[in-house]
Protein backbone atom coordinates (compact mmCIF):
# COMPACT_ATOMS: atom_id res chain seq x y z
CA UNK A 1 0.00 0.00 0.00
CA UNK A 2 1.13 3.73 -1.26
CA UNK A 3 -0.02 6.77 -0.16
CA UNK A 4 1.35 10.20 -0.43
CA UNK A 5 1.48 12.54 2.37
CA UNK A 6 2.57 15.63 3.91
CA UNK A 7 6.77 15.86 3.76
CA UNK A 8 6.84 16.76 7.71
CA UNK A 9 4.70 13.51 8.37
CA UNK A 10 6.95 11.06 6.08
CA UNK A 11 9.89 12.43 8.16
CA UNK A 12 8.12 10.79 10.88
CA UNK A 13 7.15 7.82 9.77
CA UNK A 14 11.12 7.67 8.64
CA UNK A 15 12.19 8.46 11.92
CA UNK A 16 9.33 5.56 13.57
CA UNK A 17 10.43 3.22 10.91
CA UNK A 18 14.56 4.12 12.06
CA UNK A 19 13.65 3.53 15.88
CA UNK A 20 12.36 -0.02 15.26
CA UNK A 21 8.42 0.51 14.60
CA UNK A 22 6.67 -0.75 11.91
CA UNK A 23 3.27 0.29 10.23
CA UNK A 24 0.83 -2.74 9.36
CA UNK A 25 -2.84 -1.93 7.42
CA UNK A 26 -5.52 -4.77 7.42
CA UNK A 27 -8.24 -4.87 5.56
CA UNK A 28 -11.57 -6.20 7.79
CA UNK A 29 -14.73 -7.93 6.84
CA UNK A 30 -16.84 -5.06 6.84
CA UNK A 31 -14.95 -3.25 4.22
CA UNK A 32 -12.86 -1.35 6.65
CA UNK A 33 -8.93 -0.48 7.45
CA UNK A 34 -6.94 -1.42 10.58
CA UNK A 35 -3.84 0.86 10.65
CA UNK A 36 -1.29 0.24 13.30
CA UNK A 37 2.38 1.20 14.37
CA UNK A 38 4.09 -1.64 16.50
CA UNK A 39 7.49 -1.78 17.72
CA UNK A 40 8.39 -5.83 17.98
CA UNK A 41 9.28 -6.45 21.78
CA UNK A 42 12.09 -9.60 22.01
CA UNK A 43 11.46 -12.46 23.24
CA UNK A 44 7.33 -11.97 23.32
CA UNK A 45 4.84 -13.00 20.79
CA UNK A 46 3.25 -10.00 20.04
CA UNK A 47 4.56 -6.30 19.22
CA UNK A 48 4.12 -3.32 21.04
CA UNK A 49 1.55 -1.52 19.56
CA UNK A 50 1.64 2.51 19.91
CA UNK A 51 -1.17 3.70 17.74
CA UNK A 52 -4.00 2.01 16.49
CA UNK A 53 -7.24 3.14 14.56
CA UNK A 54 -9.84 1.71 12.22
CA UNK A 55 -11.65 3.79 9.36
CA UNK A 56 -13.56 2.96 5.93
CA UNK A 57 -11.20 2.04 3.26
CA UNK A 58 -11.97 4.96 1.34
CA UNK A 59 -10.80 8.87 0.79
CA UNK A 60 -10.88 9.82 4.62
CA UNK A 61 -7.74 6.62 4.87
CA UNK A 62 -4.61 9.49 4.08
CA UNK A 63 -6.17 11.73 6.96
CA UNK A 64 -6.35 8.59 8.92
CA UNK A 65 -2.54 7.26 8.35
CA UNK A 66 -1.42 11.10 8.80
CA UNK A 67 -3.08 11.24 12.22
CA UNK A 68 -1.61 7.64 13.19
CA UNK A 69 2.05 9.07 12.49
CA UNK A 70 1.24 11.82 14.70
CA UNK A 71 0.14 10.13 17.64
CA UNK A 72 2.73 7.24 17.64
CA UNK A 73 5.67 10.11 17.15
CA UNK A 74 4.20 12.23 19.72
CA UNK A 75 3.87 8.94 21.83
CA UNK A 76 7.31 7.48 21.89
CA UNK A 77 8.77 11.24 22.02
CA UNK A 78 7.17 11.84 25.17
CA UNK A 79 7.09 7.89 26.62
CA UNK A 80 10.29 6.52 27.53
CA UNK A 81 10.83 2.78 26.80
CA UNK A 82 12.39 0.43 29.13
CA UNK A 83 15.87 0.51 26.89
CA UNK A 84 16.10 3.99 26.21
CA UNK A 85 17.31 6.50 28.39
CA UNK A 86 15.00 9.41 29.34
CA UNK A 87 15.09 12.09 27.60
CA UNK A 88 17.86 15.08 29.17
CA UNK A 89 19.71 12.73 31.10
CA UNK A 90 22.29 13.72 32.91
CA UNK A 91 24.07 10.13 33.67
CA UNK A 92 27.40 10.34 35.03
CA UNK A 93 30.20 8.22 33.94
CA UNK A 94 31.37 5.84 37.05
CA UNK A 95 34.92 6.95 38.05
Amino acid sequence: MSINLDPAIEAMAKELAQAGYRFEAEVLTSDEVCFEVIRDVPDADIGDSVAVDVCPNGPEVPLVVTQLIKDAYERIRTVPREDQEPPNSDRQNPS
